[in-house]
């Protein structure tokens, strides 16, 4: 559940009903912090604690539009909030109210997304990679052990914080599109035709419509710590339908291919190719697995027991897209790459909290 921002909207005049209004009982709206095409996140202060919490709304009405929306909501927001790691959004209250409004209250975060950081510092430093990427994986790791996957991961769904004096600690939010995977296939969100993911970062078993798992989100992390060193993807093609067959058909371009300034040891580049096999079964077993090896060259200073990209099997890019492989892949619902939310104000620095929200 999530919305592709309303990003050339022209501004709603008027006040907005629901600033001053009690929602739940005890969350009060304080102002608005952004919109996006489903709904919006507020600021808002719990009472009776005080607490001031970002809390998002989703659009009167759109539960009678889509009849499955009831359903969806109530099992992703359960989920999100069984989940308790210091690097994932914490989700503190959810309901709807008597007069059908959707809510979902978490944390506010002060900072920016990965994805604004992206365009903003350009590319990363192979510590700064390692740091982010390793809290990552730590949320994922509780989200997993949970048998939940995430299914979304991209940079504007990581938010960048500083937690005491530490810089860039790692929120990962929106697991509006999480997976169960106890859930019998009668069940799963996709069934109600939702489709999960965005084409820059999609495992090739998730665009195929196989069956994903843990090593669908470590695919995606492989994605973004691409992205961090060369400050691109690695295959961004002239329509998203070209863009998911590149996933599923082409290899990985090396990392100075891509950009030839990027300064990145060996055992971290054969780390991230592994992350992108195209087979789950040859990428890192479990997030603890990639946990693990990402510890190994952060202590051995870029260098480690890692072999060549050559040393392990990829399936092989050179075989030919089919009709059907077109087909089935254009038929999906695709989501947008950038920011979940519009924001009100793009000057107010605590803007970027709202991402920590980011609209189902």
């Amino acid at each position: 559940m999530h919305a592709v921002p309303a990003a050339g909207a022209a501004p709603e005049q008027g006040p907005d009903p629901l600033i001053g209004k009690l929602i739940g009982d005890r969350f009060r709206v304080v102002s608005l912090i952004a919109r996006g095409g489903m709904g919006r996140v507020y600021k808002a202060e719990q009472a009776p604690l005080g607490r001031i919490c970002a809390i998002k709304v989703v659009n009167a009405g759109f539960g009678a539009v889509d009849p499955e929306f009831h359903r969806r909501f109530f099992l992703e927001a359960s989920i999100s909030s069984k989940l308790t790691h210091p690097n994932t959004v914490t989700v503190f209250d959810y309901g709807r109210t008597d007069d059908d409004i959707y809510y979902m209250a978490m944390e506010l975060l002060e900072g920016r997304t990965m994805h604004r950081a992206l365009r903003e510092d350009g590319k990363f430093t192979e510590d700064r990679v390692l740091h982010i990427a390793r809290q990552i994986c730590r949320s994922l790791r509780e989200a997993h052990g949970h048998n939940v996957i995430h299914r979304d991961l991209k940079p504007a769904n990581v938010f960048l914080v500083t937690h005491g004096d530490e810089k860039d600690f790692v929120k990962v939010l929106d697991f509006g599109l999480v997976k169960n995977v106890d859930e019998r296939p009668e069940e799963q969100l996709t069934q109600t035709g939702l489709f999960m993911g965005s084409p820059k970062y999609m495992a090739p078993e998730q665009i195929e419509g196989h069956k994903v798992d843990g090593r669908t989100d470590i695919y995606s992390l492989g994605v973004m710590m691409y992205e961090m060193l060369t400050g691109r993807v690695p295959f961004e093609r002239a329509s998203s339908v070209n863009t998911l067959m590149a996933h599923v058909h082409e290899a990985v371009p090396p990392l100075r291919v891509t950009n030839p300034t990027v300064d990145v040891s060996s055992a971290f580049e054969a780390l991230i190719m592994r992350c992108m096999a195209k087979q789950p079964d040859e990428r890192f077993a479990s997030m603890d697995d990639l946990l693990n090896h990402l510890k190994n060259i952060d202590g051995l200073g870029g260098s480690g027991p890692y072999e060549s990209r050559s040393s392990w099997r990829a399936r092989s890019p050179s075989r030919h897209p089919s009709a059907s492989d077109a087909h089935a892949i254009s038929s999906v619902h695709l989501r947008n790459d950038t920011q979940a939310l519009t924001p009100v104000n793009a000057g107010n620095a605590g803007m970027g909290g709202v991402s920590g929200c980011a609209m189902p």
